[in-house]
């Protein structure tokens, strides 16, 4: 089971079905993607959105749902993620709206908190393009 994290301002809920059009809004616009190889089609978005739920499955760890408390909106997502032949990360992306708030680092301290209480992990790295 995925579990729920929560912040004074936020809940990381487990992806689902419900996000399809987060993804394809973040997606499908070129200058939000574009350090995660966007923008691409939504229906490549959906298949990033099946590729991230399946990594809990194969991985047992994977990124959630960032969502507004107050008003349940659905903001980006923060967590984990291992591609083949890449080393485990932090990784986390907001839809521009959400940018500048802090929220990406109060997603994290969660994320990274969980991950030592509940995975066991000596570290968490994250890898960033300076550009």
């Amino acid at each position: 089971m995925i579990p729920t994290l929560e912040t004074e301002r936020l809940q990381l809920v487990p992806l689902d079905r419900n996000c399809e059009q987060l993804y394809c809004n973040f997606y499908t616009d070129a200058d939000a993607s574009k350090a995660y190889g966007g923008p691409i089609s939504s229906a490549a978005a959906w298949s990033r959105l099946n590729a991230d739920l399946g990594s809990w499955y194969l991985s047992g760890f994977g990124v959630w749902a960032i969502k507004d408390k107050r008003s349940s909106e659905l903001l980006g997502v923060c967590g984990y993620w291992q591609g083949k032949g890449w080393p485990r990360e932090l990784t986390w992306w907001l839809l521009p709206d959400a940018r500048g708030r802090g929220l990406a680092n109060e997603a994290s301290v969660a994320a990274i908190k969980h991950a030592y209480e509940n995975f066991s992990w000596s570290e968490v790295a994250t890898y960033m393009n300076d550009n």
